[in-house]
């Protein structure tokens, strides 16, 4: 018998769990874990985009007081690392592919002595050939990046077209030839989108020690612990029972701590000490080797009818994935999300090309809502031009062409519960659409629609003599609050009060699998695992409770807290007590787990982004005032993180569209710190005006919906929209600049 919850604590803006422990700086990270004896781990970096390394000659170094180890790559020899290819050498052997690259490992006392000891080690190199965009790197006369491409181990068993190709998709529906055929215009546009790091305050950092029985034990910033542990035994031949991933808070990730980073540098070194060492990357190595968004180049070419039907609809796409393949968390080696460059509209001719390549830049990661911003910027820019020039309004442009239940979309699948045309209508009467805005503000719209994610994410409940349950599970919460809504889920499902629910996390020997944090899965995973390990936990208080109570197990309720009989309040039983005797009856505490779903949830949300802004005339500068996110959440389980999640993709969203530019001139960074690089202060943010879909339930826990991803998708296009009502002037790069919209004033 599964018994629903009273929703006492689902729709409440509970506290977070971590929340206390944060502000008290009480809750430890990864730099604050020091072990007796701990060295100090330094990398020295190459200076040259692309090059032959001629001599790497560390001796000077290795004689420096103080210094207790230093690897080169004749050290290691050649072993490559990556998520599913393996293509980024753990120290360069005999060529480097970017400003940054590691050569040479430094272990000493002091984080000073091992500063000094990177200047000891001299390194000659012989300069090749760089390519600095993605289009010049898959051209035929392109400097080849990665000779050995075709031995490399992992990814797609198919050869790529290029050797410069980390990997290409695509589909085509229909014909689009035809498709340009029939239309009565067709319009053709270029869009080019530049890199955003992922702007966490906590840089990546490690800490490895090799215990006497050989277990290695590691802290690490990294979202996906057992992903890391595989790969580190797999790369050094360790079982992976002996490596122990170690739970740490994150500051903050949004996509950019789910590859592996210098442990294995961390861990060669405590090898050949013998000691603990520690690994901290400074912001200049963050902003110089992440792994920040791609940068795509998109070609679109769309055919429509003079009524504003859409026809076809043609795409390629040319995407920056910088010096190695490594961090792509797809075995495909690109990522899926490129498919909604088409928008969720109905055209009935298609075709998409989207080719990755190797560049001579920083890779390319999975910033939060991977590759999405770039391509809706693109799609939904270009659905005001055609509205511009038809003559047609572009929300009513939009209306006319979305898509709605079980029809086909552009790549050829078919959805049921689609929310885009509500979400549209939600918008119009929120931003109050057709009202006029003075001389050079503009008002601008665009919407984006996305899946959540999926993979194991396991959960053990336990019920203790005292009383109260804990819920175990090895994810990381980064910030968004998971382990609160795992908290709340927990609480109602096992009619437990609040207080009496602990949510537990461990290491990856003491929890269940987690596939890790990412494509807004957390909640959908977590909350579906809870739920299932709720039922024979149900099952064996309720069976109980209609004991004490002398009543048979269906004339049971729940209460907020226990189960009463129905129609009589006053023949109640706490769950507290319940749990205490049947934990005595048992002998030990009363345990189910369940590896959460395997599978992604069916359904999409949909996400519609209306961006008021002014203009100067006099400098071309962009000042946002009003955002109007109309939002398609399902059920508020926690209404406060919901909005911090909203508002937080809003911001980031409006760096992306304005300010944030990562790479300058031949792949090098433009700024070494977080103040310089100009993320959005508050200053900057304008008024943020949430609205909620009604009536959409979603496949979460109590028809909740995804969040963690979707604000931050339509926003880049929402802006240069606005951008071009305002002033009449079309930006097609991403960030927009005030210089661009001042050349276009003033031609």
């Amino acid at each position: 018998m599964i018994m629903l919850g009273m929703a006492s604590v689902i729709g409440v803006s509970v506290p977070r769990v971590e929340g206390l422990q944060k502000v008290t700086g009480a809750g430890g990270y990864t730099a604050d874990v020091l072990l007796p004896g701990t060295l100090w781990g330094k990398v020295l970096r190459s200076i040259e985009p692309h090059a032959r390394l001629l001599k790497v000659d560390a001796s000077r170094a290795r004689a420096l007081p103080g210094v207790r180890a230093v690897l080169t790559g004749a050290d290691l020899g050649l072993m490559m690392s990556g998520t599913f290819l393996r293509d980024w050498p753990v120290l360069a052997v005999d060529r480097v592919r970017l400003v940054g690259d590691p050569i040479a490992v430094v272990a000493a006392d002091e984080p000073d002595v091992a500063e000094a000891a990177l200047d000891l080690i001299d390194v000659e190199y012989e300069s090749l050939p760089a390519v600095f965009d993605p289009v010049s790197a898959l051209a035929a006369d392109a400097p080849i990046l990665h000779p050995d491409r075709l031995s490399y181990t992992g990814g797609p068993a198919e050869a790529p077209t290029h050797l410069n190709m980390q990997g290409q998709s695509g589909f085509t529906k229909g014909d689009v030839e035809q498709g340009f055929a029939e239309s009565d215009r067709i319009f053709e546009n270029e869009f080019v989108v530049g890199r955003q790091h992922q702007g966490y305050l906590e840089p990546r950092a490690c800490l490895v020690n090799i215990e006497d029985d050989g277990t290695v034990r590691v802290w690490s910033t990294t979202k996906a612990r057992y992903r890391l542990r595989n790969l580190l035994a797999s790369l050094f031949d360790l079982e992976q029972e002996k490596v122990v991933l170690e739970p740490v808070n994150l500051g903050g990730d949004f996509g950019g701590k789910g590859a592996i980073g210098h442990e294995p540098l961390a861990y060669a070194l405590a090898r050949a000490t013998g000691r603990p060492v520690r690994i901290i990357r400074s912001y200049a190595e963050e902003l110089m080797t992440g792994n920040p968004r791609h940068g795509f180049v998109i070609r679109t070419k769309t055919g429509v009818k003079n009524d504003g039907t859409l026809v076809a609809r043609q795409v390629e796409m040319f995407i920056d994935g910088g010096a190695y393949c490594a961090p792509k968390a797809s075995p495909t080696l690109t990522i899926p999300s490129v498919m909604r460059v088409m928008g969720p509209y109905r055209i009935p001719h298609t075709k998409l090309e989207a080719r990755f390549a190797y560049t001579n830049n920083p890779p390319g990661g999975s910033m939060r809502a991977p590759g999405q911003p770039q391509v809706v910027f693109a799609g939904e820019s270009e659905m005001d031009i055609i509205a511009g020039e038809l003559g047609l309004d572009p929300l009513a442009f939009r209306l006319k062409n979305v898509l709605n239940d079980g029809e086909e979309w552009p790549n050829g699948t078919r959805y049921e519960q689609v929310p885009s045309r509500a979400a549209l209508e939600l918008a119009r009467g929120a931003s109050q659409w057709d009202q006029p805005l003075p001389p050079w503000h503009g008002r601008g719209i665009a919407i984006s629609e996305r899946g959540i994610g999926s993979g194991p994410t396991g959960v053990e409940l336990t019920l203790h003599e005292d009383g109260h349950a804990t819920a175990m599970n090895g994810t990381p919460d980064m910030g968004a609050g998971a382990y609160t809504v795992l908290r709340q889920i927990v609480a109602d499902q096992l009619h437990l009060p609040l207080e009496a629910v602990t949510v537990l996390t461990g290491n990856t020997n003491q929890t269940l699998m987690d596939s890790g944090t990412g494509g807004s899965k957390s909640t959908y995973s977590l909350t579906a695992a809870a739920m299932a390990c709720a039922v024979p936990l149900n099952a064996a208080l309720s069976k109980l409770a209609a004991e004490q109570l002398e009543c048979a197990v269906d004339d049971l309720e729940p209460t907020d807290s226990g189960y009463q009989v129905k129609g009589s309040p006053s023949r109640v039983v706490p769950t507290t007590r319940l749990i205490a005797e049947a934990v005595a009856r048992s002998g030990g505490p009363l345990r189910s787990e369940s590896p959460g779903p395997e599978k992604a949830a069916p359904e999409l949300s949909a996400q519609v982004v209306v961006a008021e802004v002014e203009v100067d005339p006099e400098t071309g500068q962009v000042t946002p005032r009003r955002i109007i996110l109309a939002n398609d959440v399902g059920t508020q389980i926690n209404p406060r993180l919901l909005e911090g999640q909203i508002e937080g993709g809003a911001i980031q969203g409006l760096g992306m569209a304005l300010m944030e530019n990562l790479l300058g001139p031949e792949g090098r960074a433009e700024t070494f710190n977080l103040g310089d690089y100009k993320m959005p202060l508050m200053a900057d943010v304008p008024e943020l005006v949430n609205v909620y879909l009604e009536g959409m339930a979603g496949p979460l826990a109590y028809q909740a919906k995804a969040v963690g991803e979707h604000a931050v998708i339509p926003m880049g296009a929402a802006i240069a929209n606005a951008v071009a009502a305002a002033t009449g002037v079309r930006v097609r790069t991403m960030p927009l600049s005030a210089e661009q919209v001042l050349a276009g004033l003033r031609p």
